[in-house]
């Protein structure tokens, strides 16, 4: 099974973006993932999209209320630091723009 979460396609580049969520038996997602690169599609792990950029960020919480999994929030409340769990991630990108210092950027 697969849940597709963001995709972006560049027809005059002839390229694209996908990013889906697998779930099933495991020989049958080995097999799903073999077959697209065995197409030339390019496979990498969520958690490698969303990057923070420590400098940048400020801890001010503007991302958090963005974040629809809860992979951006303050665990300790002493500090206000925000934290970032890269396993919660989906890579929707709404951290990004909610971000006012530029600290959140997904990469391919």
């Amino acid at each position: 099974m697969f849940n597709i979460l963001k995709a972006k396609v560049e027809p005059e580049e002839g390229v694209g973006t996908l990013i889906m969520e697998l779930s099933g038996k495991e020989k049958d997602y080995r097999k799903g993932i073999e077959y697209l690169k065995n197409v030339g599609v390019k496979i990498q792990p969520l958690e490698k999209d969303i990057k923070r950029d420590e400098k940048k960020c400020t801890h001010c919480s503007a991302c958090i209320v963005h974040c629809p999994t809860g992979a951006l929030h303050i665990k300790d409340r002493k500090t206000m630091k925000v934290e970032f769990d890269k396993e919660k991630c989906i890579a929707c990108g709404a951290c990004i723009p909610a971000c006012p210092y530029g600290a959140m950027s997904l990469e391919f």
